[in-house]
């Protein structure tokens, strides 16, 4: 198939990008594991949304990516998880825009450039709430005298 745009390729592979995000969080354990097949299965499908609204505008927003993964470690999520699950996703995607895009090699290195942007762009944002709570675990607190 002949792709126009980004979005008409994200468009047309929504479902495989859930599968995608869905293969690479059972493969990343941890968290992910603890999750029932269908809990996992909805998280795939958000994440690989949220995933591809990135890639369609090759933006991140960071603000929206610490607060989620804040309240993910609240609820067992570690970022070692966060950042074995990109890995796999990562992995994925690239094989499959390879698969999908031999064709169109354009497409293929404006969304291969995008992917490796918004990847590095989570990754340090995973590292930066992941340091944040070690600073705050090692910072003592002070009491009002």
């Amino acid at each position: 198939m002949h792709y126009n745009s980004v979005d008409q390729f994200l468009t047309v592979h929504t479902a495989d990008l859930a599968r995608l995000m869905q293969e690479a969080m059972a493969a990343s354990g941890g968290f992910y594991a603890t999750l029932d097949p269908a809990a996992l299965a909805a998280r795939a499908t958000q994440e690989s949304g949220a995933v591809a609204q990135a890639l369609r505008t090759a933006h991140l927003d960071r603000t929206m990516v610490q607060a989620a993964m804040r309240t993910d470690g609240e609820q067992g999520l570690a970022p070692a998880d966060s950042q074995r699950k990109a890995d796999q996703f990562d992995a994925r995607l690239l094989a499959f825009l390879a698969t999908h895009l031999g064709d169109q090699p354009d497409l293929y290195r404006d969304l291969l450039q995008r992917l490796k942007y918004i990847g590095a762009s989570y990754r340090s944002n995973v590292r930066t709430v992941e340091l944040d709570a070690v600073l705050a675990r090692l910072t003592p607190r002070t009491t009002p005298s």
